[in-house]
């Protein structure tokens, strides 16, 4: 556990609407609020984000490198440019998200809720003709 921005970082810690942009993390955020959470800029390599809830989170242009998403909420989040590379997104709700041009190299999406308002990383709603998600 550490502070960040003045914000208390740990497992069930409650950083709704924080402003942790250009935060530099590899800690444990598992059951975390972090619903409108500003993490734009965000270095967050290899987080346990474990059930957290990411729900309209900003985290454009954030580094999540092997961050573990498993059954977290980020519908609606913002992760427009932010690099997913071997991320696990098993289970996670990306309802309304907007992936566009993120990196989703071998990232785990086994059983992730995407619906057909989830923006893919090449800008077409999923479900449309040529949508990549």
């Amino acid at each position: 556990m550490y502070f960040a921005n003045g914000w208390l970082i740990m497992p069930n810690a409650n950083l709704f609407g924080a402003d942790l942009s250009s935060s530099n993390s590899s800690t444990n955020l598992s059951n975390a609020n972090l619903r409108g959470a500003n993490l734009s800029s965000a270095i967050l390599r290899a987080v346990n984000l474990t059930n957290a809830n990411l729900r309209g989170a900003n985290l454009q242009s954030s580094n999540l490198t092997s961050t573990n998403f498993t059954s977290a909420d980020l519908g609606g989040a913002n992760l427009q440019s932010a690099n997913l590379t071997s991320t696990n997104l098993f289970n996670a709700n990306l309802d309304g998200a907007d992936l566009g041009g993120a990196n989703l190299s071998n990232t785990n999406l086994s059983t992730a809720n995407i619906s057909v308002s989830t923006t893919c990383p090449n800008g077409i709603l999923h479900g449309q003709p040529r949508a990549n998600c």
